[in-house]
């Protein structure tokens, strides 16, 4: 799909829940298999080990959607899907937009992965290292008093983004608001 012009736009077929969703699925499925790739490294290992697959993982989930987007303007689970992010006005989507559609997901991981540092910075070794990998994941839970909160926040996120998408003609989600995005059907 080349650039949209003024006159062709009303003809344009915006992404539904279905397509989106489906790749979101896949795309998840991606960043699930590339992140446990890095899990060994953390398997039986110090904290540190730990907080690093975790830097891993949330790495691979904010950068695979902005270098997707960015330079092809949809991720793997996208073209499956038979769907593209474009500009309001039908052109390809650069870095700025790619950016700006995951801003508030990049706020929420920076912040979760900061409280989740300082939790984990005030156990002492023996204590964690005696845990499997599970109850390690438990105890973090039970530890961060931040854990609830962005866990609210996160979850408000996700069905604010819902809600929206479901109740304009356009489909866009909050991120396509603030990024001036539109997910379209190719």
């Amino acid at each position: 799909m080349g650039d949209i012009s003024a006159d062709s736009i009303a003809e344009v077929t915006y992404a539904g829940f279905g397509r989106r969703a489906f790749s979101l699925v896949v795309d998840s499925t991606i960043i699930l298999v590339l992140g446990f790739q890095a899990l060994p490294w953390a398997y039986g290992n110090p904290i540190e080990s730990v907080l690093l697959w975790v830097a891993i993982v949330w790495i691979l989930m904010i950068s695979y959607p902005i270098v997707c987007h960015a330079h092809w303007g949809r991720t793997a689970g996208k073209m499956l899907a038979g769907i593209k992010v474009r500009r309001l006005d039908g052109r390809a989507i650069g870095y700025r937009e790619a950016v700006l559609r995951s801003a508030v997901d990049l706020a929420l991981m920076v912040a979760s992965f900061i409280a989740l540092s300082v939790t984990v910075a005030r156990w002492s070794e023996p204590e964690w290292s005696s845990l499997p990998n599970i109850e390690r994941m438990a105890l973090i839970g039970s530890r961060d008093p931040t854990a609830g909160l962005l866990a609210v926040l996160g979850e408000v996120w996700m069905w604010s983004e819902l809600v929206v998408l479901l109740l304009n003609e356009k489909r866009r989600a909050i991120h396509d608001y603030i990024a001036g995005t539109v997910v379209v059907v190719e």
